[in-house]
């Protein structure tokens, strides 16, 4: 989504918040309804909100790729250094290893924000 466009999702009723679940698109923004929530609280809310709602999942990614350089990549030197596979065989499977290990991170976070997501949407709805 380019930066020009705004999306702002306009809340009239708290349920109308289960719109961040299922958009396609990202919002910019969010207006609550006046008196919907308490003024003190809706800039802590609307900040945690989306911050679950435009996670793109990289950090945990990340984090992932950097556990396995410092895990993995020893063990992965240590097949090489007793022979057990050859240098290429190395080296393609540490490329393996890392990207799926980034993927998987990427997932894990993703899931994560959109379960925090749903936690903070369900908090704020009525009983």
């Amino acid at each position: 989504m380019s930066s020009k466009y705004k999306l702002t999702l306009m809340v009239e009723q708290l349920t109308d918040l289960n719109k961040l679940l299922t958009a396609q698109e990202t919002y910019t923004d969010i207006q609550f309804a006046h008196d919907l929530i308490p003024e003190e609280q809706t800039e802590n809310i609307k900040r945690r909100l989306m911050s679950y709602h435009n996670s793109c999942g990289c950090g945990a990614g990340n984090l992932f790729a950097v556990f396995v350089m410092i895990f993995v990549t020893p063990a992965l030197i240590s097949l090489y250094k007793l022979d057990y596979l050859p240098l290429w065989q190395v080296v393609t499977l540490g490329f393996i290893v890392m990207i799926a290990s980034a993927g998987i991170g990427k997932f894990v976070g993703l899931w994560r924000a959109r379960t925090a997501l749903k936690l903070e949407i369900n908090k704020l709805l009525p009983r």
